[in-house]
């Protein structure tokens, strides 16, 4: 899983030429020469790597679906959005959600019953109230549900986890955005429902394990004295997570290019542009197939390095992009709740954030910065 966050085509376009440049080179180079990692443009972690070691996923129905780090023998830190809903990205998100509230009041989940009349004829605190146990109960069976996967794992990010998940501790924020992110959809929605918003900083989340892993050092939170020294502008950070290789939407980019050049094709009378266009289909063609194999291939452990970049709000999150120019390296769909690890002077991690978003897989990755003092 991966927070969206609203990107103009421009940038996806910009994205999507980035790719073309990386992947053809060469007029005649092969499409299979784009280098792309599961975190964009990173390398596998192997098995026997013991940076990574910490580095775990989150699983439901034999996938993976976020990241998390091992900070402590019975602690994983993620990221909220993996694990509660505070936002609601469509009509149809919030329908499934509120259908799901509303079965639960009827008691057709929780062997309690309701009737619609009962709850019409509460007040409007009084139902609020309702439906707040209701959204946490649900919140809590889905979490329940999750198991964590320690190693790597098998394409398409298949793999089996140990059920020990025992609790999930959100940050105050993200604890107030799981209701108020519901009622803004609803006429019970009231001042500070409108007013609470999504904070990159606040999408942070504990994993309460039900028994103590001994096998895997866990990989601390950073020293506050050291946060300060480490994190300036151009540092380097890694970042790992089983997320997928390519965004996909650059296969839709690409796939609207072809229907592009087809339909342009059809009124074209000049033999020449003619070829020229079979020659572009031919590449967009192969493109397409090979970026549908990354995406289907996506889910095992990898890992980048990113440097800090400016931006407008510090105080909020930092923001990494890669090293060079004109490369996709970064994080993409699945490594939401993974670390951003730096290294001491005496060669040990230490996790310095958490990965939230991003713009565009493999274009930057913004990460909710923690510290040995965390505070959910």
């Amino acid at each position: 899983m991966k927070r969206r966050v609203n990107v103009s085509k421009k940038v996806m376009a910009s994205a999507a030429l980035t790719l073309l440049l990386i992947g053809c080179g060469k007029e005649n180079a092969n499409v299979a020469q784009v280098k792309l990692g599961h975190v964009v443009g990173g390398e596998k972690v192997e098995e026997g790597n013991l940076d990574f070691k910490s580095v775990v996923g989150l699983v439901k129905n034999g996938r993976v679906f976020c990241t998390g780090n091992l900070i402590s023998p019975t602690e994983i830190l993620t990221a909220a959005h993996c694990v509660s809903t505070m936002e609601y990205s469509s009509k149809k998100e919030f329908s499934d959600k509120a259908e799901k509230v509303q079965r639960a009041i009827r008691g057709e989940s929780e062997g309690q019953s309701l009737t619609q009349d009962e709850f019409d004829q509460m007040d409007k605190e009084g139902q609020r109230e309702v439906i707040k146990s209701h959204i946490y109960k649900i919140m809590e069976r889905d979490n329940s549900e999750i198991k964590i996967h320690f190693g790597i794992s098998k394409p398409g990010g298949k793999a089996e986890g140990q059920d020990i998940v025992e609790s999930v501790e959100l940050s105050k924020l993200a604890g107030k955005l799981i209701y108020t992110g519901y009622f803004k959809h609803t006429d019970l929605a009231n001042e500070e429902d409108n007013s609470l918003s999504y904070k990159i900083s606040e999408d942070k989340a504990i994993i309460h394990l039900s028994e103590a892993i001994t096998d895997i050092a866990p990989t601390p939170l950073i020293s506050a004295e050291d946060q300060a020294k480490l994190m300036v502008m151009d540092a380097r950070v890694t970042v790992a997570g089983f997320g997928r290789q390519i965004d996909p939407r650059m296969i839709q980019i690409v796939e609207s290019d072809i229907q592009t050049l087809a339909f342009a094709k059809i009124f074209e009378k000049d033999p020449e542009k003619i070829a020229e266009i079979d020659k572009k289909l031919g590449q967009l063609v192969g493109m397409r197939a090979y970026f549908i194999l990354l995406y289907n291939n996506s889910g095992d452990k990898n890992q980048v390095e990113l440097k800090m970049a400016p931006h407008d709000n510090q105080d909020d999150y930092h923001l990494f992009v890669a090293p060079e120019e004109k490369v996709l390296k970064g994080s993409c769909y699945g490594d939401s709740g993974g670390p951003a690890f730096t290294r001491l002077e005496n060669g040990e991690f230490r996790q310095i954030g958490i990965i939230t978003s991003g713009t565009f897989c493999g274009v930057t990755t913004f990460v909710a910065p923690v510290n040995i003092d965390l505070e959910l």
